[in-house]
């Protein structure tokens, strides 16, 4: 049974994991179009350092610099203690809902992650209330964007976080350089083509960005252009076309509950873009 509609803002966050900006505008056909139409903006962001998922997942959310919230390693698995745009959202009586890596499981909602118990989430009292999380980088976008496809179908939600790893899989295995990187790209962009119609149909904003980049030899974690420039497009700006202003990875949250229209919490500096 398909969600109930709340009639408030909502927005779809798609983070596809470890691509760059020059990838993702020379393969995002359907995006690039909807940019060059005026009816998406387009910028090339600049990720905060270390330029690694797990600092950057965080920062994403919460408009935190790893230094500032802590989590400035892979390996350093916690609980997140800041806002984010989940605790926004739910503060204010927003449903919301993701698809996505383990990681941001153990994040937002259970740490330890237990796959039997913590895979999919259907809890009203949750910070994530909808949550469908995969145990391995290796599982297919296409299957990323299917949970979420049945998320909005099944729930509705006023925000919904989807994050892909195709990219950095396949940046890692072969480098940002790599045919099969590039193929992987333009095969994330056409599922993004395919369910964002939709959801544009059904009233979301489209929010699509990259935690890092990936650089030739398939790496990244440090200054390299290739490891920090990320791609950031919003469908529905109030802005279109590409942006030539340089954008900073702390202005995804506060856009997003710009988006959402919800208040943006004073520890979110970055600027509002779209």
């Amino acid at each position: 049974m398909a969600g109930r509609d709340s009639g408030f803002p909502k927005v779809v966050l798609v983070v596809l994991d470890g691509l760059g900006a020059e990838t993702a505008f020379a393969e995002f056909g359907w995006l690039e179009a909807l940019t060059v139409s005026g009816r998406a903006a387009r910028w090339t962001m600049t990720c905060c350092l270390p330029s690694l998922s797990r600092p950057l997942y965080h920062t994403v959310l919460s408009g935190l610099p790893p230094l500032a919230h802590g989590i400035v390693s892979n390996e350093i698995n916690v609980p997140a203690r800041e806002e984010t745009v989940f605790t926004v959202a739910r503060a204010n009586g927003r449903k919301t809902a993701a698809s996505a890596s383990h990681w941001f499981a153990e994040l937002y909602h259970a740490n330890p992650y237990v796959p039997a118990e913590h895979r999919e989430v259907d809890d009203p009292q949750a910070v994530i209330q909808h949550g469908r999380y995969y145990s391995t980088f290796d599982c297919p976008d296409e299957e990323v964007f299917h949970a979420a496809g049945s998320l909005i179908r099944r729930h509705a939600p006023d925000f919904l976080l989807l994050h892909a790893p195709a990219c950095d899989t396949i940046g890692h295995r072969f480098g940002g350089q790599s045919a099969e990187y590039r193929r992987t790209a333009s095969m994330a962009g056409d599922l993004i083509a395919r369910y964002g119609t939709d959801w544009l149909e059904q009233g979301y904003r489209l929010v699509v960005t990259a935690d890092h980049g990936m650089d030739d030899i398939g790496w990244h974690g440090g200054t390299r252009p290739a490891a920090r420039q990320v791609p950031f497009y919003v469908v529905g700006a109030r802005v279109s076309g590409a942006q030539t202003a340089p954008a900073d990875q702390l202005s995804v949250a506060p856009t997003v509950l710009s988006l959402l229209g919800l208040p943006v919490p004073a520890g979110m500096t970055g600027v509002v873009l779209g």
